[in-house]
């Protein structure tokens, strides 16, 4: 997100992205595609394995309905000015949700889908200025509430990519590359930065084909591993997405790419 649009809200002055709209109508083009990929799922599909290590489709699907309902949650309590916890029952009922929806079936938790994006979508459409500039709380902690949007682009794209539907992540818009990138680059509210998912005594230096940007992380004199591929590859093999990732991107200063902690 590109510019800033100050934006009045309780007596202080938030900066809201000048291209806000632009992001959030991208969600919404991203959501719509996903959704349209249901019409080829089957009942077997929803018991088949994901891209995600131990969550069938099922799993991945009810995460994205549940996810979409604590946005709503979060974002009724910025419009209250009152900030509330995306998931007042912690980790474990995130989880427990997740694994009950799992067990569904597949006509249940695509209807499912269908309608937390439906209340989510009609909540984006009555946030106010205000609002959007009011804090939110996601499981991270509090950031300004116009910033859940890109998280949930990251939901939208990145778990798409996890259905193994033929989506991968070439597909995605260079806008969200860079958008995810920079959120796993940085030291932000979402994750961990990938200064400290590094191995120690090792400096990571990127470089994206085709657009020319470079970023570096870790300690300047340690030894360096060059990671070079487009900028999707980049952000996917970050995001904890190794195997779509690999075929796109060469590897200097080291026989294979390095091995990362875990983003969350």
């Amino acid at each position: 997100m590109t510019g800033d649009m100050h934006t009045a809200g309780s007596g202080d002055v938030a900066l809201i992205p000048g291209d806000f709209a632009e992001i959030l109508a991208s969600v919404r083009a991203s959501t719509a595609g996903l959704l349209r990929t249901f019409g080829s799922l089957t009942e077997h599909d929803a018991r088949r394995p994901s891209l995600l290590p131990g969550w069938t489709i099922g799993h991945v699907l009810s995460h994205i309905a549940r996810n979409a309902d604590a946005m709503v949650l979060s974002l009724g309590g910025a419009m209250r000015n009152e900030p509330t916890p995306m998931y007042p029952h912690g980790a474990r009922g995130r989880d427990a949700d997740i694994q009950a929806g799992a067990k569904r079936s597949m006509a249940e938790i695509i209807a499912d889908v269908r309608a937390a994006v439906d209340r989510l979508d009609k909540t984006w459409d009555a946030m106010t200025p205000q609002a959007w500039a009011s804090d939110a709380i996601i499981r991270a902690g509090r950031l300004p509430a116009w910033q859940t949007v890109g998280a949930r682009w990251c939901e939208v794209e990145l778990h798409w990519v996890d259905l193994d539907t033929g989506h991968g992540p070439e597909a995605w818009p260079e806008e969200f590359s860079r958008l995810l990138l920079r959120t796993l680059l940085e030291r932000t509210m979402i994750g961990r930065p990938l200064e400290d998912r590094l191995t120690a005594g090792i400096r990571l230096e990127l470089f994206s084909i085709g657009t020319g940007e470079r970023w570096a992380a870790g300690p300047d004199h340690a030894r360096t591993i060059g990671v070079h591929g487009p900028l999707w590859a980049l952000a996917c093999w970050l995001a904890g997405r190794l195997e779509p990732a690999r075929p796109a991107l060469d590897v200097t200063g080291g026989a294979e790419l390095p091995v990362l902690a875990p983003w969350w």
